[in-house]
C-alpha cells in the first residue's frame, strides 16, 4: 500500500486568486503549471489557492515518484473565508504518493499557490513539509 497524505487549511483570510497563465509565479511547479492550463478554460475555474508538493531536493524529488491529488490539487473559492461555522468541514486534499522508492527518507515540501500567499521555508509560511519512509 503506497502513502496518503491529507492536506488541509482553514485561515481566517479570504484568498485572491490568479486570473490567467501570465500572473502565475515563475517558482510554480511545472506540473502544476500545466494542470491550471488544462483545467482553467471559464474564468470561475481560476477561483483556487492551488496546491503544490515535491521532493526538496533533487534526489528526493527522484525518488518520490509519481503523485496523485484528490479531488485535484486545489482548495476551491467557495470554502473561503472559514467561519467557524457549527458543521463546516475544513476542505481537504489527499496527497497519494504513488511509487516512492522504498528504503530513503524523502523530503517534502508542500506549497499552497495564490497571488497572497508568501513561502517563506524559515517562517513556514505557505508552505508544510514532512519525511517520509517506506519500508
Amino acid at each position: 500500500m503506497m502513502p496518503y497524505f491529507v492536506t488541509f487549511q482553514n485561515p481566517p483570510w479570504k484568498p485572491k486568486f490568479y486570473t490567467d497563465m501570465a500572473d502565475l509565479p515563475k517558482d510554480i511547479p511545472e506540473k502544476l503549471k500545466n494542470y491550471i492550463d488544462e483545467k482553467t478554460v471559464y474564468s470561475y475555474e481560476w477561483e483556487n489557492v492551488w496546491v503544490s508538493c515535491e521532493g526538496e531536493t533533487s534526489a528526493d524529488q527522484e525518488f518520490i515518484g509519481s503523485i496523485q491529488y484528490i479531488p485535484e490539487p486545489a482548495f476551491p473559492a467557495y470554502f473561503y473565508p472559514y467561519d467557524e461555522r457549527p458543521g463546516y468541514l475544513s476542505p481537504v486534499v489527499a496527497v497519494h504518493f504513488q511509487h516512492p522508492k522504498h528504503g530513503v527518507i524523502i523530503n517534502v515540501e508542500c506549497k499552497l499557490w495564490a497571488p497572497n500567499i508568501e513561502h517563506d521555508r524559515k517562517k513556514g509560511i505557505g508552505l508544510t513539509r514532512f519525511q517520509i519512509l517506506i519500508d
